[in-house]
């Protein structure tokens, strides 16, 4: 691997951590398809998983005094046993239409939040709404590997508090991950050179990501909640247009 390439990996995964740090998802949006032109996707999310962990867990330990963790952790086990289901049932079912309609219903939430905040609070903290999400994002998660886009929707849209809605997000990514590194393993995604060229940037993630925290421990909260509308948006876009 070239000077060149060692950098311009740096750089990525600097950004992308820094966007994870600071609004509390994203990473792998931004990760895996600048990392894929280097590489090719497979390779790419392995790489990318290969220092989720460790992003997930800096997240977590950064945000551990917010959490929820007998709401979230229950939602997290949950999942567990979808992993598989979505595997085995999913395997037909076209990764490109499920992401765009996921992308459609963060944006939907995401505007309807500005007019019925309270409501929509209401609703997704109603019985059994956590627990559905949860189940879809063990689905995902077997299918096409990812469980980010429901958790992110589920979490954000119901809380008025954006902090407390980002913590928890890092706590349930931070319980899953492993699941998703079993998956690539198994799937031949994460091997021995993909950790042996995604572990070395650890110190960088590391540290772009702490910087990414502090800043948004520093933004106040009116306008938390505004950049966190406009990284939510974006997820939508993004997951709508890289899948038409």
């Amino acid at each position: 691997m070239t000077t060149t390439t060692i950098l311009l990996l740096a750089a990525i995964y600097l950004a992308a951590s820094f966007v994870q740090g600071l609004t509390g998802f994203g990473m792998g949006l931004i990760a895996v398809p600048l990392i894929a032109l280097m590489f090719g996707p497979q390779t790419a999310v392995g790489m990318v998983l290969s220092v989720g962990i460790a992003v997930g867990l800096t997240n977590f330990l950064l945000h551990r005094k917010q959490c929820q963790y007998r709401r979230v952790l229950p939602l997290a086990l949950l999942s567990y046993p979808f992993v598989p289901i979505g595997a085995y049932f999913l395997e037909s079912v076209s990764a490109d239409l499920v992401m765009i309609i996921l992308g459609a219903v963060i944006i939907a939430l995401t505007l309807f939040a500005w007019f019925a905040q309270s409501r929509l609070v209401m609703v997704m903290q109603t019985h059994g709404v956590g627990a559905a999400f949860a189940a879809l994002a063990g689905l995902l998660l077997g299918a096409f590997s990812t469980s980010g886009p429901p958790m992110v929707a589920y979490f954000y849209a119901g809380d008025t508090d954006r902090m407390r809605a980002k913590a928890n997000t890092q706590l349930f990514f931070a319980s899953t991950t492993a699941v998703a590194v079993a998956i690539h393993a198994v799937a031949e995604n994460v091997t021995w050179w993909t950790l042996a060229w995604g572990l070395p940037f650890i110190p960088v993630i590391y540290l772009a990501t702490h910087l990414g925290v502090a800043v948004s421990f520093r933004v106040p909260v009116a306008r938390f909640r505004i950049l966190t509308d406009i990284a939510l948006i974006g997820l939508g876009v993004a997951l709508i247009g890289g899948n038409l």
